[in-house]
């Protein structure tokens, strides 16, 4: 299988995951992941903030 063959059977199971569902399930579902990567880039904010505080020698504020 190659990369174009593999790329649209995902994109296929992608779009059969919502057959059945209602706006109003996939807005949650959009605003659940927006959420989420919120909360990832904020503790990858933390942790490069920690991480050159301590390379420059300092704390963590």
């Amino acid at each position: 299988m190659d990369r174009d063959e593999l790329r649209a059977k995902r994109a296929k199971a992608g779009r059969a995951r919502w057959v059945g569902t209602t706006a109003e399930q996939r807005r949650e579902a959009a605003t659940k992941a927006s959420r989420a990567a919120q909360a990832r880039a904020a503790l990858a904010r933390r942790l490069l903030a920690e991480y050159e505080a301590a390379a420059n020698g300092g704390s963590a504020a």
